[in-house]
Order: C-alpha cells, then structure tokens, then sequence
C-alpha cells in the first residue's frame, strides 16, 4: 500500500512538472514598443473605488501595411462585456490608435497617440482636437506582474469641454513591455464604460 501511495505522489510530482514547463515565463518584447503578433498583456480592472471588476486581455492578431506604406497593426481590447478593436500605425517616432481602420475613413483621427523615445517634460497635442498628452516623470512602478524601473507616466489632459466631456486619463509605460498601468478617467455625455484601474497581471511578448 506504501509502495502505491509513492507511486501517487511521484506521478504527482512528475505532472506537475510538466505543467510547469509548458508555462512560459513572461519575456521582454525586442523592441521598446511592442507590437508583435502574439503579443499578449492581461490586466487586472477596479472601479475606482477599489470593487474588482474582471480583466482585460489585450491581443495583437494581424499587421499589414496601409496603401501609404505606413505598417498598421490590429490589436483587440476583450474586456469582460465587451470588446474593443483598435488599429495601431507605428513609426519609428510615433504610435497612433484608432478606432476604426484608417485606410477607410476620411477624417478619421487618432484615438491616443505616443511619440518616442518617452521622456519627462514631453507634450504633444492629439490633432485634431486640444487634447494633449504630458510626460510627468520617470518612476518605479509596482503592479501583480511585478516592479518595473524606468516607467513613465503620461497624463492625459482635455481642453475640450463641448458636449460634457473631459478627459483626466493616466499611463504608465515600461520600455520593450507596454502600457503596465492606467487609470481611465473619462466623462463623454456621462461616464465612459472603460473607465476603472488597470494593473498588469501578466503578458507574453516576442
């Protein structure tokens, strides 16, 4: 009977193992922005006031390249009730999302848009509109997958306030990782439905 219990327990052992082994470990992505098909981040999301909310798995499924020859990526947002399918054009200066596939629309302007290399004091304007984009600071950022040197924050600040809405969004962004965290802070015509806190649980880049 002994003999059989050991048996348990080392086949226990062994499976285990071999779990573990097929879990790949979280990597770091070649480039400072990553944009890879395949790469994957899964964030944690609160209210504001701390309630758990679910996660938020953000994907990147597809690249090819607009008539121009700018590349353009396709990255979809699964929230819990929802999911979102945002259209990333990169330069080696600039990242721009949109909501709807540029080569389709004729005035069709970025969602977000970040210019590299990040550094503290950096603005720029989102055009059309005035809202812009303010580099505060270099920092340290602790969230579930882990502390993350050298991240910067970015705030997010609307001048517009036709039609009741605002903007007071905050990021953090970590070099060859991506965005670790935010806070969505956002009122058009009432409460956006993607406002909450998000912190990186965990993320596989290539």
């Amino acid at each position: 009977m002994k003999t059989f219990s050991y048996l348990i327990i080392f086949l226990s052992v062994i499976i285990t193992s071999c779990n573990k082994d097929k879990t790949p470990e979280n990597t770091l992505s070649a480039a400072e922005v990553p944009n890879s098909v395949g790469d994957y981040w899964k964030y944690n999301i609160k209210s504001s006031t701390g309630e758990q909310k679910g996660f938020l798995e953000v994907r990147v499924i597809k690249k090819g390249t607009l008539p121009d020859g700018r590349p353009v990526s396709t990255w979809v947002y699964s929230y819990p009730n929802f999911t979102d399918t945002i259209y990333k054009i990169s330069s080696d200066t600039s990242l721009e999302e949109y909501t709807v596939f540029p080569a389709t629309a004729g005035n069709n302007y970025p969602l977000m848009r970040y210019v590299f290399p990040l550094k503290p004091g950096m603005k720029w304007i989102i055009a059309p509109f005035a809202d812009s984009i303010n580099v505060v600071s270099e920092i340290t950022v602790m969230v579930p997958a882990g502390s993350f040197a050298h991240s910067m924050q970015l705030n997010f600040i609307a001048t517009r306030h036709i039609g009741n809405y605002w903007n007071n969004s905050r990021y953090w962004f970590s070099p060859h990782i991506g965005i670790i965290r935010m806070e969505n802070v956002v009122y058009n015509l009432g409460p956006d439905k993607h406002n909450g806190i998000y912190e990186l649980v965990e993320y596989k880049l290539k």
